[in-house]
C-alpha cells in the first residue's frame, strides 16, 4: 500500500529546490564586488644585493592630508618598467600593518601617493592611529631586484627639535625646530646623485610637508667600522656640500645647515 505525501510538505519542498537554484544563479551573474588588493604569494627576491651606486634615490614625505605619504623614485639606474611598494608599519601596539600597491614605470620622478589605514568598497575609511614607521620594501621587474630600507614616522607632536632613525645611529638637534605634525626620519635605498669615495654610513633622509625650516642642524651618525678619513656630507637639492666632522671611534658629528640627505664618506 503507497503512503499518501502530504501535500504542503510537496509545496514546501519544491520551494526550497527553487529558493537554492535562484540562489545559484544569483550568484553566478551578480557582480563581484572589488576587494582591497593583496600582496601576491609569490617567492621574494633577495634585498639590498646590487650595490649603492645602481640604487635609485627614493624619498618618503609626509603630506598635508590625514594619514597621507608620497613615495617619490627620482630616477632608475637599472631598468625596470614596472615594480611593487610594500609599506609595513607598527601601530605601537605590536600590530604590524601594510600598504601594498603595484606601479608602472614611465616618467621620472615618479610619484605615488600612500594612505597608512583601510578604504572598503563601501567607502568607509578607517585611519591607522599611532604609526611609529617599518619598513619599505621595492620590487622591480625586468631585471629583478628588490631593496628595503627602515623608516620612521612621528606625528604626535606640533614641532620637532630632537630627529633620530628608529636605531639611533642617525641624530640631528636643531638650532630651530621643524613646526609641523608630522616628520619622517629614514634611509634611502641609494643616493640623489654619486660622489667620490666609499660610502661608509647612509644615505639618511629627513621630511615633513612641505620644505624643511631654514636653520641649523648638528649631526651625529654611528658607522659600522671605524675611519680616519670619514667625512659627513649634505646633499643641499643641487649638489653634495662637505662638512668639517668630528671622528670619535665609529660616530662622525658636524653641524651647518639643515639639509635633506646626509652620508658618511671616506675621503
Amino acid at each position: 500500500m503507497s503512503r499518501k505525501v502530504p501535500k504542503k510538505l510537496i509545496i514546501g519542498t519544491v520551494g526550497l529546490v527553487i529558493i537554492g537554484v535562484g540562489m545559484g544563479i544569483w550568484r553566478l551573474i551578480s557582480p563581484k564586488i572589488p576587494t582591497e588588493m593583496t600582496k601576491p604569494n609569490k617567492p621574494k627576491a633577495a634585498v639590498n644585493i646590487i650595490p649603492l651606486e645602481e640604487r635609485p634615490y627614493v624619498t618618503l614625505q609626509p603630506l598635508a592630508g590625514r594619514n597621507e605619504l608620497e613615495l617619490k623614485i627620482y630616477e632608475l639606474k637599472k631598468p625596470a618598467s614596472n615594480g611593487e611598494v610594500t609599506l609595513e608599519y607598527d601601530r605601537n601596539k605590536g600590530v604590524l600593518d601594510s600598504v601594498y600597491r603595484t606601479f608602472s614605470l614611465t616618467n621620472f620622478p615618479f610619484t605615488m601617493e600612500l594612505f597608512l589605514g583601510s578604504k572598503s568598497a563601501g567607502g568607509h575609511i578607517t585611519y591607522h592611529e599611532d604609526v611609529i614607521g617599518g619598513t619599505l620594501r621595492l620590487d622591480f621587474h625586468d631585471e629583478e631586484y628588490a631593496l628595503e630600507v627602515p623608516w620612521r614616522y612621528d606625528d604626535t607632536q606640533k614641532s620637532y627639535s630632537q630627529l633620530a632613525t628608529t636605531d639611533g645611529f642617525f641624530q640631528l638637534s636643531l638650532t630651530k625646530p621643524i613646526k609641523q605634525a608630522k616628520v619622517i626620519v629614514m634611509q634611502s635605498p641609494g643616493l640623489p646623485e654619486l660622489i667620490e669615495g666609499k660610502v661608509l654610513a647612509g644615505p639618511f633622509l629627513v621630511a615633513t610637508v612641505g620644505e624643511l625650516p631654514e636653520t641649523t642642524a648638528e649631526v651625529k651618525i654611528r658607522m659600522a667600522e671605524e675611519s680616519d678619513s670619514a667625512v659627513v656630507y649634505g646633499w643641499d637639492g643641487t649638489k653634495w656640500v662637505d662638512y668639517e666632522t668630528t671622528i670619535e671611534g665609529k660616530t662622525v658629528s658636524a653641524k651647518g645647515d639643515l639639509v635633506s640627505t646626509y652620508v658618511v664618506v671616506s675621503s
